[in-house]
């Protein structure tokens, strides 16, 4: 996404991707927004918040910071999920950073609120993933990305909340690679496979 039009940067604001204008942005039941100004239907639009982590470019993308884990069971297996808004498919924990927040804040909140579990991950890097849409308008995203061990005590907590996805698997990384991931994490996976299977031994 590419912001060469007015917005205002310091409040939370809704903008349609077809017109740009800001306005009450209605939900349809397929979970599409519906643009009060032109009445088009999008799965995604501009959303302006200042409670995430974002910022615009020398080339004018509008890129969000998100943070995601990897988490490893005993068996050296990884958890995913299958996410039931856009962008879909399976993903690992993940999600956007909140102004104050670090990204390790940000992946120990985001993993508690999604699968319910207590992590203590490791940073294995940070990468930009260009391409990677989301529902609040960005098409780039500054990701970290962490690995996390946990034990059987934890994982008889997992409880994916609804509102995020459904279906959660354990399965191996070289599976993962086979598997309908959302655009992301199949970037993620693929270069820190090395770093994965090097955590994973």
């Amino acid at each position: 996404m590419t912001i060469d039009f007015p917005i205002d940067r310091s409040n939370y604001g809704e903008y349609c991707l077809t017109c740009h204008k800001q306005g009450t942005v209605a939900r349809s039941d397929d979970g599409s927004f519906i643009c009060s100004v032109c009445h088009s239907s999008n799965k995604r639009m501009l959303i302006i918040d200042p409670k995430l982590r974002w910022y615009i470019d020398d080339d004018k993308r509008y890129i969000h910071e998100s943070a995601g884990c990897v988490i490893v069971n005993e068996k050296s297996k990884i958890l995913l999920f299958e996410l039931m808004k856009f962008p879909y498919g399976f993903t690992i924990p993940a999600g956007h950073v909140d102004t104050g927040e670090a990204p390790l804040q940000s992946v120990i909140r985001e993993v508690q609120e999604e699968v319910g579990m207590s992590v203590k991950p490791k940073l294995l890097g940070q990468t930009m993933v260009n391409g990677d849409s989301c529902r609040r308008g960005s098409d780039d995203h500054k990701w970290s990305l962490f690995i996390a061990n946990v034990d059987p005590s934890e994982i008889k907590k997992i409880h994916v909340d609804p509102k995020e996805g459904s279906r959660p698997v354990w399965i191996s990384l070289d599976q993962a690679a086979q598997t309908r991931l959302a655009s992301a994490i199949k970037f993620l996976l693929g270069k820190y496979n090395d770093a994965i299977k090097e955590e994973l031994a």
